[in-house]
């Protein structure tokens, strides 16, 4: 792998919502009693003002600082006021960014409650959310919990917050789920909305090493932290296709298909196949091409390209090949390729740039090779990229580009291969979706 960007400084994120989710699903998974049955000092016994128009949802505990939005808690020994106070100023910032601004739907017992937001460190991992069922709120209402033994970063500490605060806006959505599918995107959309939240900390982006050192993984996989690496698709689809609110619509989607798989979701939500979401979005990962592209780990090289490369990937996992030539290249399996110069069957790559494949098969881990052919002279293939008015040059009937078909006996390769560059290249960014 290439060397990992200058000044950044990594701690793991180890949100502890998938193992609930696991745990619901029959897995024998060890989590505190707190995951599932509300502490009695979260139930809803009390209702005592705490600030103007907000309620404290329960009783009083040892230690106690509220805000406008959320009370901050925690036993003797467990926080400090000069920490509930940083966390409260993180949390009302992200509060601003999200809900005001980004008109997220609030949490379920917010009009009327502060969001209870406990510090503990007898949690296995740096924080968890859950949700509690009342005869309040059947539904659920949101918890989060913090372990102060990661608050010495401070900048990790503010994402972390931003992050489990995350998790409250998605229950507003979605709740638990059975399918083990499901989480990946909780955490991938937790990371995105952590930087939407908090821009100048930046803390979000070392995530992006559990996506790019692991980039062949299954998109949904659980292992190894890789669901926080995928916040990059989020940071594709919002600067590269919808604008802002494209993550909010998305789950505004999820909240009206509950048992929709999140490929489906996406893909439904932005108005795009989702190979083509993958093939643009490993094409802007190949460069960086993101506004914090410098704070991106670049992802692992698998090798040098050459005509006799060939792999076997899981759906929607990627490898990227370097170029060493001026290549025309062409994939046989079931895969998208991607280059600087666009996506789809057939792809030109430069000398120093990379390839990436991306598996399409969604049952498995299916076999692909790649063949190389010199770019013909004359034959407007030596595209540049800029791609800035490709919407007005598309054809009417997409299902016409040639991409969809084994080349013909007639038709030279090249003219294949810059019919499939024609419809492929990355389009212009999208009007943002509407709150």
């Amino acid at each position: 792998m290439d060397n990992p960007p200058k000044g950044v400084r990594i701690a793991v994120m180890d949100c502890l919502l998938p193992l609930l989710f696991q745990s619901l699903a029959g897995s024998h998974v060890a989590l505190p009693a707190y995951a599932f049955e509300a502490p009695p000092r979260l139930n809803g016994v009390g209702n005592t003002a705490i600030q103007p128009g907000k309620n404290r949802y329960g009783q009083a505990w040892p230690n106690e600082l509220a805000s406008e939005n959320f009370i901050v808690a925690w036993e003797n020994g467990n926080g400090s006021t000069a920490l509930a106070e940083n966390t409260l100023s993180v949390l009302e910032t992200s509060w601003e960014a999200l809900v005001k601004q980004g008109e997220w739907r609030a949490p379920v017992s917010s009009e009327k409650y502060l969001l209870w937001v406990i510090l503990t460190p007898e949690l296995s991992g740096t924080g968890f959310t859950t949700s509690y069922s009342t005869s309040d709120f059947p539904g659920g209402y949101p918890v989060i919990y913090l372990n102060p033994d990661h608050a010495e970063n401070t900048a990790f500490w503010a994402s972390l917050s931003a992050h489990e605060f995350a998790h409250t806006l998605q229950y507003a959505h979605r709740s638990y789920s059975t399918n083990p599918e499901d989480p990946w995107y909780w955490e991938a959309s937790a990371e995105w909305q952590a930087e939407l939240a908090l821009p100048e900390v930046n803390a979000y982006g070392a995530q992006s090493r559990y996506y790019s050192e692991q980039s062949h993984f299954v998109y949904s996989s659980m292992e190894n932290a890789h669901q926080y690496g995928m916040f990059v698709l989020n940071a594709h689809i919002e600067e590269h296709m919808t604008g802002p609110g494209g993550l909010k619509a998305i789950w505004e989607e999820a909240g009206q298909h509950p048992n929709k798989n999140w490929a489906l979701l996406i893909a439904e939500s932005v108005g795009t196949p989702i190979e083509e979401i993958f093939g643009g979005f490993t094409q802007n990962m190949s460069t960086l091409n993101f506004q914090d592209g410098a704070l991106y780990f670049p992802p692992k090289i698998q090798g040098k390209l050459n005509e006799n490369t060939t792999g076997r990937l899981a759906y929607l996992g990627t490898h990227y090949w370097k170029a060493t030539t001026d290549s025309a290249v062409e994939a046989v399996g079931q895969v998208i390729l991607a280059s600087p110069s666009g996506f789809g069957e057939s792809v030109v790559v430069h000398a120093g740039e990379k390839l990436t494949v991306t598996g399409l098969n969604s049952n498995n881990l299916a076999p692909y090779s790649l063949t190389l052919a010199p770019i013909p002279p004359d034959s407007g293939m030596n595209d540049s990229g800029d791609t800035a008015d490709t919407d007005a040059r598309l054809p009417e009937n997409p299902s016409t580009c040639a991409c969809n078909s084994a080349p013909s006996q007639k038709a030279p390769f090249w003219i294949v291969v810059s019919a499939c560059l024609f419809f492929f290249k990355r389009r212009a960014p999208r009007r943002p979706f509407s709150s």
